[in-house]
Formats: structure tokens, sequence, C-alpha cells
């Protein structure tokens, strides 16, 4: 049913890797953050294509299909819940500027920052969440999921 469309996603999750690191050579950082983001959602919806799975995962966190479905433990096992949690948030906070003060899309801004500590896209935030990206992707080939 949905496993045909496996390498389309795979092939997908690969480009948005590559472009976290170009965008990081680039002094892109906050294009970075996104493509790495964006690189392990894909790649997880791929996991799950390939068993007839489709989820609509935008947060990160939400592994329970792929570790029920696999009988494998990735989250504390390949990342850690709280590095897969910030990665998860560069789905929104490197896309959107700030929204303006006083509006309760404001708040929920503050509480992603302050919650995952990310004030303003620099080197060591692009390394961090690159370096989680690659950890992953090392992480499912070794259990043999891709």
């Amino acid at each position: 049913m949905y496993s045909s469309l496996f390498k389309e996603w795979l092939d997908r999750a690969e480009e948005d890797r590559r472009s976290a690191h170009h965008s990081f050579s680039a002094g892109f950082y906050r294009g970075a953050c996104f493509f790495a983001q964006q690189s392990i959602e894909k790649l997880f919806k791929a996991i799950l294509i390939r068993r007839n799975i489709y989820a609509p995962i935008h947060s990160l966190v939400k592994l329970e299909l792929i570790e029920k479905e696999y009988s494998v433990k990735i989250i504390d096992s390949i990342v850690r819940r709280a590095d897969l949690e910030r990665l998860s948030a560069h789905y929104i906070l490197s896309r959107y500027a700030p929204p303006p003060h006083g509006t309760p899309d404001r708040a929920v801004w503050e509480r992603y920052v302050k919650r995952y500590r990310i004030h303003r896209y620099d080197k060591n935030v692009v390394e961090e969440a690159i370096e989680v990206m690659e950890n992953i992707w090392k992480g499912v080939r070794k259990l043999g999921l891709i």
C-alpha cells in the first residue's frame, strides 16, 4: 500500500540531511536547524511507510509507533529524549519570527525559547542539531531500520 513510497521518503530525508550540512557551511543557521529536523521527521516517516503505516508526525518525540512496530528502543537508546525534543523545536523556532508581544502566540513562543534554550541561532545551536541528526541516522542504520 504505502511501502512503495519508502525510497522516495528516504531520499527526501537524505536530501534534507545534506541541505542541513550545506546550509550550515553557508552560514544559514536557522535553515540548517530546520533541515536537520525535517531530515529526521522524514526519516521516521520513511521507516513507518516501509511497514505501510502513514503517520503525520511533526513532533519527533512521538516515536511510539516506530518503537512498537519494530520492537526497538530508539528514545534513550540512540537519542536522548531531551535532544529529540530540542531538535523537534526547530520545526517552529527556525521558521518563524517571534510573534508580537502581548499575543497568545508570543506566550507560546517564549515557552519554547525558555524550555529549549534557543535564544538565537548560532554555530553552537547548529552543531548540536546536526550532531543529533547524524546520531539518529547512524542509530537507525545500526538497528537495520533503513
